[in-house]
């Protein structure tokens, strides 16, 4: 049976109306899919499989235990793959000692609270440790200056940090006496001043350079002081180049500069969450911008 020419144009125009009213549903949709294809990507990443292990609770009562039996206990329990950084290891300079004894309670408190309670309560003043993941997901435990020797090269971008708000007070002031003078001349083209006056001296904005430097040195001041190049350390180094801070430093320092785009959603509120956070303020006292931080971009479409 053929189809009228009526009915194939009901049709089309039903068609373009439903389109129409569910584009903004459609557009959702796509967002939501590249979203869910983002955190499949993310969840694919062996650290975040890492992490998530390390959220897992453990209740433990540690009584003179040697610290590698502790080691253990967190591989076993956490299904996780551990390179501990003992001091036997062949041409180590420094690391854990297997047979140093733990005393310490943890009640339901994730793998990794206890991971770092064990740490602070083995480790010396000299060469403090702490731990970091590896790009295939495995969690290395040690010595500062042993992590050290795995670093990666990562580019910040900070224009956003270094935008200054602009604070007009520099603008010129219109005198209303030179505009009634010159309303009252009727075009006489008598003399008298502009109807603008001069402005006042521009406020000093500090060179980019100099605030770069502050910058850099909160950084250095705010995490691991001690080992960065320019401290004296040799864990990490920091240049400015095109608005973008380029950072070579193990993990351990990655994460407490940007946190992790993958941790896990049940994360302890003391833990680091991803992306950058800042708060400025302008001079003037209209202009105040506050909370201002870096969120990912599920989706973008053209015009």
């Amino acid at each position: 049976m053929r189809t009228r020419p009526a009915t194939i144009l009901g049709l089309a125009l039903g068609a373009i109306v439903a389109l129409g009213a569910t584009g903004e549903t459609l557009a959702q949709s796509l967002n939501e899919r590249l979203a869910g294809a983002q955190n499949r990507r993310a969840a694919a990443d062996p650290r975040r499989v890492t992490l998530e292990r390390l959220m897992r609770n453990v209740t433990l009562e540690m009584n003179e235990s040697r610290l590698q039996d502790v080691m253990t206990f967190i591989e076993q329990v956490g299904d996780l793959t551990l390179d501990v950084k003992w001091d036997d290891d062949a041409g180590a300079v420094s690391g854990l000692n297997k047979d140093q004894t733990v005393t310490l309670s943890v009640r339901g408190a994730p793998l990794l609270t206890m991971l770092e309670r064990v740490l602070e309560h083995t480790q010396d003043d000299f060469d403090q440790s702490t731990w970091q993941l590896t790009p295939s997901g495995m969690l290395e435990v040690g010595p500062k200056s042993r992590l050290n020797r795995r670093t990666t090269l990562k580019i910040y971008d900070i224009s956003d940090l270094l935008f200054v708000i602009p604070n007009f007070t520099n603008v010129p002031d219109l005198d209303l006496d030179s505009v009634l003078q010159q309303g009252g001349q009727r075009g006489g083209g008598g003399g008298g001043g502009g109807i603008f006056q001069d402005p006042g001296d521009e406020d000093d904005i500090e060179p980019e350079e100099v605030r770069v430097e502050q910058l850099m040195n909160i950084i250095m001041d705010s995490v691991e002081p001690e080992q960065w190049l320019d401290r004296g350390g040799d864990g990490a180094s920091m240049r400015f180049h095109d608005g973008r801070l380029l950072i070579r430093a193990p993990d351990y320092i990655h994460r407490q500069i940007d946190g992790y785009p993958f941790w896990p959603s049940n994360r302890s509120s003391a833990r680091p969450a991803s992306g950058r956070y800042v708060t400025t303020h302008g001079t003037a006292k209209n202009s105040a911008v506050t909370g201002v931080r870096t969120v990912p971009v599920t989706g973008a479409a053209g015009n």
